[in-house]
C-alpha cells in the first residue's frame, strides 16, 4: 500500500467516524478544512479561532501549487496558495508569505483593509437619495438653477454669450 493510498484510507475512516458522531462536515469549506489542517491552522492565525465570523466559504481553487480562495462575509475574496513549507496569501494583488512576521503583518493590514471594504454582517449602508442629500425635492415651479429659483444675472447686466459689437 502506498502512502498516497494510506492517507486516503486514514481520510475516508475520519469523515465516517464524524458521521457516525453526527458531527457531519455541514458545508464543502468544512470537509476542504478537514483535509488540509494547515490550511484551518493559517485561519486561525489570521482571524482567530472564530474565523467563520469572517469566512463565508473556502474553495480549492487549483491542485498544484494547491491554491485555495477564502471568500470572506462581505464577499470580499483573497488566495492562499502552499508554498512547500507555509502558505503564501495573496490579497488585492500583492504577494505576502505569512512564515515571514514582516509580510505576515503586512497580510494582516490589507486583511483588515477587505473587511472595512463592506461590513462583516452583510448589511450595506442605506443609499442616499438626491433628496436626502439636498434637502428635499425642488418645490414647483422652481428652476433647476440651485439658486432657490432665481436664475442669478452676470454682473454688467449682460449675458455670457453676447458678442461684443464690432466699430
Amino acid at each position: 500500500m502506498k502512502l498516497k493510498d494510506l492517507k486516503q484510507l486514514i481520510f475516508e475512516a475520519y469523515i465516517e467516524v464524524l458521521k457516525e458522531q453526527n458531527a457531519v462536515l455541514s458545508t464543502g469549506s468544512e470537509e476542504i478544512l478537514a483535509k488540509f489542517p494547515t490550511l484551518r491552522k493559517n485561519l486561525e492565525n489570521l482571524f482567530t479561532k472564530d474565523y467563520n465570523t469572517f469566512v463565508k466559504e473556502v474553495k480549492y481553487t487549483a491542485p498544484k501549487p494547491t491554491t485555495f480562495t477564502v471568500v470572506l462575509a462581505n464577499d470580499q475574496e483573497f488566495y492562499l496558495k502552499w508554498m512547500g513549507k507555509g502558505f503564501e496569501a495573496q490579497i488585492g494583488g500583492k504577494k505576502y508569505y505569512l512564515g515571514r512576521v514582516n509580510e505576515y503583518q503586512q497580510a494582516l493590514d490589507k486583511l483588515n483593509e477587505l473587511l472595512k471594504h463592506a461590513p462583516v454582517g452583510g448589511e450595506q449602508p442605506a443609499e442616499e437619495s438626491p433628496e436626502d442629500v439636498f434637502g428635499g425635492e425642488p418645490e414647483a415651479g422652481a428652476a433647476d438653477s440651485g439658486f432657490g429659483g432665481e436664475t442669478p444675472e452676470p454682473a454688467g447686466g449682460e449675458t455670457e454669450f453676447e458678442e461684443e459689437p464690432t466699430a
